[in-house]
């Protein structure tokens, strides 16, 4: 990583992140706790808010490039970490649109080996 990159990473601080963390552990189980008509278990809980927390961070890393303020990103973590996967599909199909990149990776076979890569849709098929 370049100092740009790491510096923009210690923005928030450990504290900061901390806060990040406790805001989507909280969306998580705000949002374990409002589903209906399902049994309660502690591990039910515990995937909840591992993708409650993933999905804050992503979305902390989001607003950090946006450069928004602490407290409008703190509510839009809040919000996102309650989506939790529905969330993460959102930031996928947004992240696909920003860079151009079909859903679907496109194989392409080369005399000596075989690479993986993604094209862009604006490329012409032959």
């Amino acid at each position: 990583m370049d100092n740009e990159t790491i510096g923009k990473l210690s923005e928030y601080g450990v504290l900061g992140y901390v806060w990040v963390l406790f805001i989507s552990i909280w969306g998580g189980t705000a949002h374990y706790l409002s589903r209906k008509n399902k049994k309660l278990t502690v591990m039910g809980w515990l995937s909840e808010i591992t993708i409650a927390g993933f999905a804050g961070i992503m979305t902390a890393l989001i607003c950090q490039h946006y450069h928004l303020e602490f407290l409008l990103s703190s509510a839009i973590i809040g919000v996102a970490s309650h989506g939790g996967v529905r969330t993460l599909k959102v930031i996928n199909s947004l992240i696909m649109k920003q860079v151009n990149f079909r859903a679907e990776p496109q194989v392409e076979e080369m005399p000596d080996k075989t690479v993986l890569c993604s094209r862009r849709i604006d490329e012409k098929e032959n």
